[in-house]
């Protein structure tokens, strides 16, 4: 949410012409982009590592992570290496081009290779993102709040009592 509300800061003060929406842009894209980065790279290893994770994994979750990483680590590199972060002052008006659907192509020819990159990967994601399980992202789970408790039990414990399933680890079900 932090990289949503920096990007769209750095849009609308790119649009409006506004320094401090390009601060704020700068400051809550990098908390926001070096969280992303370190719980997408933390939820990557988990995916390799943790074998109920790895079993139930499929291989548009590691292509979600790595696109996240690229577009992310692109992002970052710009903004602490080179310190570009004016660049919204260009991609405002290339961005609010398409949503008047007048693409000016043009606008972007002065922004860097990096910044291309970032957005191809990016536009390339937003492309990807509907034949992904992040497609649930879009569905607010009302039924989640109200609905039962799940009990999963194995048909190896099934007689047992439920005070002689607490603190059990039972994964036959993997």
């Amino acid at each position: 949410f932090l990289l949503v509300i920096g990007h769209l800061a750095g849009l609308v003060g790119g649009l409006l012409g506004r320094e401090s929406y390009i601060g704020f842009f700068y400051l809550v894209g990098l908390i926001g982009g070096f969280s992303c980065l370190l719980g997408s790279i933390i939820a990557l290893v988990r995916r390799y590592t943790v074998p109920e994770v790895k079993a139930m994994s499929q291989t548009d979750d590691y292509v979600v992570h790595f696109f996240l990483i690229g577009i992310i680590s692109l992002a970052l590199y710009q903004v602490v290496m080179h310190r570009i972060f004016g660049v919204a002052y260009t991609a405002s008006a290339w961005f609010a081009s398409l949503w008047q659907f007048a693409p000016q192509p043009e606008l972007m020819v002065s922004a860097s290779f990096t910044t291309k990159l970032h957005v191809l990967l990016a536009l390339t994601f937003f492309a990807y993102f509907p034949f992904t399980k992040l497609a649930h992202l879009w569905t607010y789970p009302v039924n989640f709040f109200v609905r039962p408790n799940i009990s999963m039990r194995t048909s190896k414990y099934r007689f047992q009592r439920r005070s002689e399933l607490d603190g059990r680890s039972d994964k036959s079900w993997l």
